[in-house]
């Protein structure tokens, strides 16, 4: 992020959560504006913000709904993907287009999924016990590089890819 993003401008955390991500940019000192579905973690994240005496400001969308009528230069959507349906990540992510500025910056991190069969059995056997048990830890499969890159070439360039043991993230 430090890299990537300036402070002058805001964030736009989608999918936020109760602001864990967005409690560690505010502290640096970035601005900070979340979204998220689940109502009762934009309370949390407010209550957070709040008691840290942090700015940020945190708004519930439903799915489908425009995630904000403002617009950014700058986008994180940490962990996001592997909770949209694989065949509604392409509308989710015109969605995050909606919101950019002409020459925004993006960064999207997924779980990292190692290369292989098994892994891509694990994955997909991960989805299917979780559906079956309604485990909402990563409901849908995680999307691997080659999904990453066909959802976001039509809007975007990806103009780095860094990786360490536990996620991947595109710039």
């Amino acid at each position: 992020v430090k890299e990537h993003f300036s402070r002058e401008f805001p964030v736009l955390d989608i999918g936020c959560g109760f602001g864990r991500q967005a409690y560690v940019l505010a502290k640096e000192g970035f601005r900070i504006k979340g979204t998220d579905t689940n109502e009762d973690f934009i309370e949390l994240a407010r209550e957070i913000f709040r008691e840290h005496s942090l700015g940020g400001e945190f708004h519930s969308t439903q799915t489908g709904e425009n995630l904000s009528d403002e617009k950014f230069r700058q986008v994180v959507l940490l962990e996001v993907l592997e909770h949209i349906p694989a065949g509604n990540r392409k509308k989710f992510i015109s969605s995050v287009r909606n919101v950019c500025l002409r020459g925004s910056k993006i960064i999207i991190s997924v779980p990292r999924i190692k290369s292989g069969f098994k892994s891509w059995l694990l994955n997909v056997s991960k989805y299917l016990l979780s559906s079956f048990f309604k485990n909402n830890e990563h409901p849908y499969p995680v999307p691997g590089e080659n999904e990453i890159k066909m959802i976001l070439r039509k809007y975007f360039f990806i103009i780095a890819r860094v990786v360490n043991n536990e996620t991947a993230f595109y710039i």
